[in-house]
C-alpha cells in the first residue's frame, strides 16, 4: 500500500471515530466502510464501523465488526473494550465480563475499561465488585464522571449512604451540564431516602435531555415516594418480579391453613396500597407541572378507584347506622373492585384490554348481585365475588410482562 493511500484510510477512520464521538452513527459509518473499501484489513477502520452500527442499534453486525478489528490486533485493549460494550449491551453481561478482563490484561491503566467494568458488575447487582472497579478506575483518573457516578450508585446499594452522596455530588460538579451525571445523583438520592432532592435531580436530567424517557419514570417514582405508605409498596413491588412458576406454586400452597392466611394478608394489603396510590396520584395530578408525567389510564383508574372508595364507605356508614347488612354487602362489593380496576391499569397492550374485560365482567356480576343482597337471598355470591376482585392481584402478576 502507498503511502497516500495509507494516510487516506487513516484519515477516514480519523473522522469515523469523531463522527462516532459526536454519536452520527449514520456518517461514521459511512467513513468506516470507505476506510475498509481501501484497506480491508485495517482494524480501526472495523472498529469504528462497529461503533458506528452499535450507535445505529445493529448490534449483531456491530459484534462481527469488533471480533474482526480485534483479531487484527489481538494485542490491543481496545478492540476487547469495544466488544465488551456490545455484548453488555445486548444483555450478555458475563460474556462483556470476560472481554473487559481481556482488556485490563492488555490496558490496566485504561480508565475507560473500568467504568464499564463497574457498570456492568452494577448492572448484574455484583455491587462490591461494581465498587471496587469503580474504585481503582478512580486511583488512575480521579477527575472521572463517569466513574464517580457509578461509585455513588455502587455504594449506594452497599448501604453507604455518606459516601454515595458524596460521589454523586462530585460527578455533578466535574460535569454540570450531563444528564447522566444528575441522573445518577438522582438515583442515589432516591436509594438513600431524600425523594425530594431525587425529584429536582430527574427533572434536572429532563432538562437537559428532554428526550430521555426513562428520566419520566424516575420523575414520577420519586414523587410517588412521597406517599406514607412507600415502604407498604416498595415491598409488595417485590412480589411483582416473582416468577409465573413462584405465583403459581404459592397459589397451590394455599390448601395449607397458615399459608393460606399468609397470602390473605398479602392481599388485603395489596389493596391497602392501590388505594394509596390511587389518592397519591389523584394529589401529584394537581401540579399542572407533573400533570403530563401520568399515564392517562394510571390517572383515570385513580379517579374511578377514588369514587369507589367513597361509594364503598358511604353505603359502610349508611349500613352501621340502618343495620342493614345487604347495604354492609353492598359496600365490601363495591370496596373490592378497586383491586382489579388499579391492576388493569398497571398493564399494557392486549394484556390491559384483556383484564378490561375481567374487570367489567366483575362489576356487572356484583352490579346484578348487589340488589338480591338486600332482600337476603345472594350475601355468600356477593362475598365470593368480592373476593376474587380482591384475588385478581394475582391473575395480573400471572399477566404482567417480565
Amino acid at each position: 500500500m502507498t503511502s497516500s493511500v495509507d494516510a487516506r484510510v487513516q484519515a477516514l477512520a480519523e473522522r469515523a471515530r469523531m463522527l462516532v464521538m459526536l454519536r452520527r452513527g449514520p456518517d461514521a459509518e459511512r467513513e468506516a466502510r470507505a476506510a475498509l473499501a481501501e484497506d480491508p484489513q485495517n482494524p480501526a477502520a472495523h472498529l469504528m464501523l462497529a461503533l458506528a452500527l452499535f450507535l445505529q442499534k445493529d448490534m449483531d453486525e456491530a459484534l462481527v465488526e469488533a471480533n474482526r478489528g480485534t483479531g487484527l490486533i489481538p494485542d490491543h485493549w481496545f478492540g476487547h473494550w469495544v466488544a465488551g460494550l456490545i455484548l453488555g449491551r445486548t444483555g450478555r453481561e458475563r460474556e462483556a465480563l470476560g472481554a473487559f478482563q481481556n482488556a485490563l490484561a492488555r490496558g490496566p491503566d485504561e480508565p475507560l475499561i473500568y467504568e464499564l467494568l463497574a457498570r456492568t458488575h452494577f448492572n448484574l447487582r455484583e455491587f462490591p465488585a461494581a465498587a471496587g472497579a469503580a474504585g481503582r478506575g478512580l486511583r488512575l483518573a480521579p477527575e472521572d464522571g463517569g466513574l464517580a457516578q457509578i461509585m455513588g450508585l455502587a455504594l449506594a446499594e452497599l448501604g453507604d449512604a455518606d459516601g454515595a452522596r458524596e460521589h454523586a455530588s462530585r460527578a455533578i460538579r466535574l460535569a454540570p451540564e450531563n444528564a447522566d451525571a444528575h441522573r445518577a445523583y438522582g438515583l442515589v438520592m432516591m436509594t438513600t431516602g431524600d425523594h425530594r432532592a431525587a425529584a429536582d435531580a430527574f427533572r434536572e436530567t429532563l432538562r437537559l435531555a428532554p428526550e430521555y424517557e426513562e428520566g419520566r419514570s424516575l420523575l414520577l417514582e420519586a414523587l410517588k415516594q412521597r406517599n406514607p405508605l412507600r415502604r407498604l409498596d416498595g415491598w409488595l413491588a417485590s412480589l411483582r418480579l416473582l416468577t409465573r412458576r413462584r405465583i403459581l406454586l404459592w397459589l397451590a400452597l394455599c390448601l395449607f391453613v397458615p399459608w393460606f392466611v399468609y397470602m390473605v394478608l398479602l392481599t388485603v394489603a395489596t389493596w391497602v396500597n392501590w388505594v394509596s396510590q390511587a389518592v397519591t396520584t389523584l394529589v401529584l395530578h394537581r401540579n399542572l407541572r407533573d400533570r403530563q408525567l401520568f399515564d392517562t389510564a394510571e390517572v383515570w383508574a385513580a379517579r374511578i378507584s377514588a369514587g369507589l372508595f367513597c361509594c364503598g364507605i358511604v353505603l359502610l356508614v349508611s349500613a352501621a347506622v340502618a343495620r342493614s347488612p345487604g347495604t354492609v354487602m353492598a359496600g365490601v362489593a363495591v370496596l373490592g373492585l378497586i383491586t382489579p380496576v388499579q391492576e388493569t391499569a398497571r398493564l399494557s397492550g392486549v394484556r390491559r384490554h384483556v383484564f378490561g374485560g375481567v374487570t367489567g365482567a366483575l362489576a356487572a356480576t356484583q352490579a346484578a348481585l348487589i340488589p338480591m343482597s338486600y332482600v337476603g337471598q345472594s350475601l355468600v355470591p356477593v362475598l365470593l365475588v368480592f373476593y376474587t376482585c380482591l384475588a385478581s392481584t394475582w391473575a395480573a402478576n400471572l399477566l404482567h410482562p417480565r
